[in-house]
């Protein structure tokens, strides 16, 4: 019996890390607004959305499936960071990790 495998999440680097092990899994986007998310703590929030995002994908798909939802983040002077919102963003975040 096969299982599917279904990657919760468009990260790229992620992708090609499951690639590198063997693994080919389906890829499916959740549409999840990560600003609802109300944890404290970066790495409660990085668990929070990472559930949250298997359990969209989860409810959206028929029969069995493993599920694996995944987020990251980084902190920064006890501040969660997610993805940049532009070019000038990122510049910004270099400078301030320097």
């Amino acid at each position: 019996m096969t299982i599917r495998f279904i990657l919760a999440s468009k990260s790229p680097a992620r992708l090609q890390t499951l690639r590198a092990a063997g693994v080919e899994p389906e890829v499916w986007v959740s549409q999840l607004d990560e600003s609802l998310a109300t944890a404290s703590t970066t790495p409660e929030l990085v668990q929070e959305l990472a559930n949250a995002k298997a359990m969209i994908i989860r409810k959206e798909i028929r029969g069995e499936a493993l599920v694996l939802g995944c987020d990251s983040m980084l902190e920064l002077d006890g501040e969660a960071l997610g993805k940049p919102e532009s070019f000038t963003d990122a510049i910004a975040r270099w400078q301030r990790m320097r």
